[in-house]
């Protein structure tokens, strides 16, 4: 089979876009691996404050360094935590 030289331009394109989206999406699982390793999810339950949370969390660093880091990554404050709410912790 013969290709045109229109045939070879779509044929050129199409694997171009191909091999973008391949590299595109390995990107995106290297930097989703990334985050998972860098946080751990937790959802606020009953009584949950920050210090708490952060107590529990923090593997003896500075409770109000954790506090600071929870607040900073999920734009949050002690007043403003709801139950159900997902936060990312910083996995320090």
């Amino acid at each position: 089979m013969k290709l045109t030289k229109k045939g070879k331009r779509c044929l050129l394109f199409v694997s171009v876009i191909v091999l973008l989206s391949v590299v595109l999406l390995s990107q995106i699982n290297v930097s989703a691996d990334k985050e998972a390793a860098d946080y751990i999810s937790y959802i606020v339950r009953p009584n949950d404050s920050l210090w708490s949370i952060a107590a529990k969390y923090g593997n003896d660093n500075d409770i109000r360094k954790t506090v600071y880091e929870i607040e900073k990554l999920n734009g949050v404050s002690s007043d403003s935590l709801q139950v159900g709410t997902r936060l990312f912790i910083p996995n320090l």
